[in-house]
């Protein structure tokens, strides 16, 4: 057989009944497996594709489509799948109808676009006319059932994984609910599907007898292990036990499953778990150190999707969210709301993980990063109305937040790896030294127009002293202007304390501000000395752009900055030159 996937009837005679070992159900065997399929899919990623059936190798028709979320593309491109396994049932997976005697079928892998991401074009499933008849028996996995009110192959989970064997196989549990003892749900063989009916399908146990429900049977690394749409739900003291324990999975899938009555609803804590998605899973949780998914202990590139964390009506707010203390992690559309002590917690193991599209509402702390974290990355989402601060950043290094929409505003910031802004210091416009002695003008204030081209934390505006020492001055800033080159009617942004002109000459001297957030834009530093005793290096009497360099005389003499800019006027003469210190984002 050709490696691309060149599938013959060899192959495709996988479509015909197989005789089934397992207790109780038969099962046709629906399923193509395909493997090392060039893409041209990123390497080394993990990617959300539909393998479709078309009747023809160009254009033609569309006969059925599977969605595969979660491939991981190694390190050449390729890809490997098993068409038809995603499709449930009973019987579920490929229709036999779709392959008439004679016919040619071909495959092809789309992205979320639609494009195809095959190298080579759809893969053919025949190279000569074929005939579905049945021929050599290929591997077949055991489908059993599971229901309470005994009319499945068993009535409680644990003993119809066991019935499996080493290959695994497929579990449907019907609606119903089931006491899970002391031993628990443990897994010891890959390849298992569990499938319930939604939350109709209710698993209950009790922390006082068992600490958690679902988890691997020993420290050995598992992997292709599907639950899917059932809930957990733990019965006992609530705010104990944890709901699922995914240590030791890897490559493995979790949906639609809702965990509450627990102290931790999904953990991770091993090495070796590795690479594995959760899909719209929920937990509510309530106690101390309680959590609602953790990942740690190099439990490293697990990603998750709309998934959601609750505190338990009337808890107190002890909870974390999302606790990511693993390598490149990865949360997409992340909710935590509502009086959680922290949504997001990004704890110092949380290296280069990504937070992308999370709402959070209304937590003590929306989103944390712990002291050492490097290189953690949001894109988009909402951050509001937290009760302590939106974001506390206690030491992280190379942050970047992008469009983040923070406090109802977007929100864009940068950080290097030392942890400084990506922009320590901003320059007006108009900046060029002079070596010239300047002696102010008492209660002039000196406007120069600058821009930050992303959101920054102000903390300062520095000057270079003159050559001699006197008097006070007052600086602040004025914006975001909404008239081009004019600072005329904009609002007061910040402005420091009157300060002690003090230094060396020909140096600068750093005026603190008040730490302010400043959303990206053109804005006018202002400063004001009190009289001629101070002195600073000027520009040189240029306009570069008229309206780049302006000033305005206070009204009363020397004292506090107007809340708004009065009537300005332009000028080029005699403006000192001044520069916008940036600080690395600490509590917002």
């Amino acid at each position: 057989m050709n490696p691309i996937a060149r599938l013959t009837l060899g192959l495709v005679v996988i479509l015909v009944s197989l005789t089934m070992t397992s207790v109780g159900a038969q099962e046709t065997s629906r399923v193509i497996p395909f493997n090392a399929v060039a893409t041209t899919l990123p390497p080394n990623t993990l990617q959300d594709v539909t393998v479709q059936l078309w009747d023809a190798a160009g254009g033609g028709s569309p006969l059925f489509s599977e969605a595969q979320p979660g491939l991981a593309v190694d390190i050449n491109g390729n890809i490997n799948f098993v068409f038809g396994s995603l499709t449930p049932g009973p019987p579920g997976g490929l229709d036999p109808n779709n392959f008439p005697s004679g016919s040619s079928r071909f495959v092809d892998v789309v992205n979320g676009k639609g494009n195809s991401v095959l190298a080579t074009g759809r893969l053919p499933l025949n190279a000569t006319p074929f005939a579905l008849s049945p021929g050599p028996a290929g591997p077949s996995l055991p489908f059993v059932t599971v229901s309470a009110d005994g009319t499945g192959d068993f009535t409680d989970l644990q003993s119809a994984i066991n019935s499996l064997g080493s290959n695994g196989g497929r579990i449907v549990v019907k609606a119903g609910t089931y006491n899970v003892g002391s031993a628990g749900i443990r897994f010891s063989s890959n390849n298992i599907t569990v499938e319930g009916a939604g939350p109709a399908t209710r698993f209950n146990f009790n922390a006082s007898s068992l600490s958690t429900c679902f988890a691997m049977a020993d420290t050995t690394q598992r992997s292709n292990i599907r639950l899917r749409n059932f809930r957990i739900s733990q019965q006992g003291t609530p705010g104990t036990g944890v709901g699922v324990d995914f240590s030791y999975f890897a490559q493995s899938l979790f949906q639609e499953i809702t965990v509450d009555g627990v102290n931790g609803g999904f953990l991770g804590n091993a090495t070796g778990t590795l690479y594995n998605r959760f899909y719209n899973c929920t937990a509510t949780v309530s106690g101390p150190d309680s959590y609602g998914f953790k990942v740690d202990n190099r439990a490293n590139e697990n990603s998750f999707y709309s998934c959601r964390t609750i505190r338990s009506p009337g808890s107190l707010p002890e909870m974390t969210g999302f606790v990511v203390n693993a390598h490149a992690t990865k949360l997409f559309d992340a909710d935590a709301e509502n009086g959680q002590a922290v949504g997001i917690d990004i704890q110092s193991s949380g290296n280069d993980c990504l937070v992308a599209g999370p709402y959070l509402e209304g937590n003590a702390i929306n989103i944390q990063f712990a002291s050492g974290v490097q290189s953690p990355t949001i894109i988009g989402g909402v951050c509001i109305d937290a009760t302590t601060s939106n974001i506390n950043n206690l030491g992280a290094s190379g942050l970047n937040i992008y469009n983040l929409r923070l406090q109802y505003q977007p929100f864009t910031h940068r950080e290097s790896q030392s942890g400084m802004p990506s922009q320590r210091w901003i320059k007006p416009y108009f900046y060029t030294r002079n070596a010239s002695n300047q002696p102010a003008t008492a209660a002039r204030v000196y406007l120069l127009e600058s821009e930050l081209t992303e959101d920054a934390i102000i903390d300062g505006v520095s000057y270079i002293i003159g050559s001699s020492i006197g008097g006070n001055v007052t600086v602040g800033l004025y914006g975001p202007i909404s008239n081009e080159e004019t600072c005329d009617g904009a609002p007061l942004v910040v402005q420091s304390d009157s300060t002690p002109q003090a230094g060396i000459v020909n140096q600068d001297q750093l005026v603190s501000l008040i730490a302010r957030l400043v959303h990206a834009g053109r804005y006018y530093v202002a400063i004001e000395f009190d009289g001629i005793a101070s002195t600073y290096n000027r520009n040189p009497n240029l306009v570069d752009v008229t309206g780049w360099s302006q000033y305005f005389d206070r009204s009363g003499g020397y004292g506090a900055l107007p809340t708004r800019c009065p009537q300005v006027t332009n000028s080029g003469s005699a403006f000192p030159l001044v520069k916008t210190r940036l600080k690395t984002l600490t509590t917002l």
